[in-house]
């Protein structure tokens, strides 16, 4: 069974390009996953200058792809990514997955799974449910943006949407409300007929993680959940945000024979990650009050309070899958 990962980048994300390419994308062309294909996913470059190095780049590494749109989280990428699969390579590779930087593969294990994957209607990551009472409309699940992965005949239904859709000179597809949103949201979306019908697939098959979920895990195991067994489930990646930093990725790396916490797991930061991550956190909340100053938080600890409370808040409207955890707030770095 074969397999695509588009790997989400931006242009000035040369570093952390190269950090896959010398860690876990370099097994793959070693042939560790021989059926596995891995490409870079970038927006359409704003001018020449930028259009001459992603040129420059590919010339020496071949692996990257352009979408048909500017460069974007939540206008369309996503769901441009797997209606270009389905036409450049129409019946090439069974799967096609979505992955963001901050992903470590483990791609032997990863293959091996693949053979254990339903063939048809397989829609795989991190499950998560959405709150009825909250989005006020009937329910659909989603998988967490980190790591999203199709069966083929999804993502032509993905290149169906996408193929009907409007969108902007830019290429975003944001203009019909029913694609604004999160993108891992919106992917969702388009699979909520078959969801509400129990057509679809969300980690269906034989393989050593599965539909059960528990705060966000979506991994089963033997061990009491929130123990230490329980955090080294073995799915074939890893989602944290130290991978956001070189530094980090690179640790993995030097790591990957260790027992480590798979699946969505918390930052095992460096004590300069750490300060890195919280300098950028208090400036995105700067950034949210210089444009609405009643932003109910004022630094990272408020802001991870507030989360909590809305969790709660939510989970006291009717939690079905009781998938989102209760979260301390971080520590303030040394």
């Amino acid at each position: 069974r074969t397999l695509i990962i588009g790997v989400f980048s931006v242009l000035g994300d040369l570093e952390r390009r190269d950090a896959m390419r010398t860690s876990w994308v370099s097994e793959v062309l070693a042939g560790a996953a021989p059926d596995m294909t891995v490409r870079f996913v970038l927006g359409r470059p704003d001018n020449k200058a930028e259009q001459k190095r992603l040129y420059d780049e590919n010339a020496t590494h071949g692996d990257l792809i352009l979408v048909p749109c500017a460069e974007n989280q939540h206008k369309g990428k996503t769901l441009h990514w797997f209606a270009l699969v389905h036409r450049r390579f129409p019946g090439r590779y069974d799967y096609a997955a979505k992955m963001d930087q901050d992903v470590y593969i483990w791609p032997g294990e990863l293959q091996d799974h693949l053979q254990g994957f339903a063939s048809e209607r397989f829609y795989g990551g991190v499950k998560v449910d959405p709150y009825p009472g909250m989005l006020k409309q009937r329910p659909y699940a989603f998988v967490n943006g980190g790591l999203e992965l199709l069966s083929a005949d999804l993502v032509s239904q993905v290149a169906g949407v996408v193929a009907r859709a409007k969108r902007s000179s830019e290429g975003f597809l944001d203009g019909d409300p029913y694609f604004k949103g999160n993108e891992d949201v919106v992917l969702g979306k388009i699979f909520q007929a078959d969801y509400l019908k129990g057509r679809l697939g969300i980690n269906a098959g034989d393989f050593p993680w599965s539909a059960d979920s528990y705060q966000g895990t979506a991994a089963t195991s033997e061990f009491p959940p929130g123990s230490p067994e329980f955090l080294l489930r073995r799915c074939p990646w890893r989602h944290a945000k130290d991978l956001k930093f070189v530094s980090g990725y690179l640790r993995q790396w030097e790591r990957r024979g260790e027992p480590i916490c798979r699946c969505n797991c918390p930052a095992e930061y460096s004590e300069e990650e750490a300060r890195a991550a919280y300098a950028a956190n208090q400036k995105r909340i700067d950034e949210m009050r210089a444009k609405n100053p009643n932003v109910p938080f004022r630094t990272p600890e408020e802001m991870e309070a507030w989360k909590t409370r809305m969790r709660e808040r939510a989970e006291g409207g009717g939690n079905a899958g009781g998938v989102l955890a209760k979260r301390p707030p971080p520590k303030k770095p040394p």
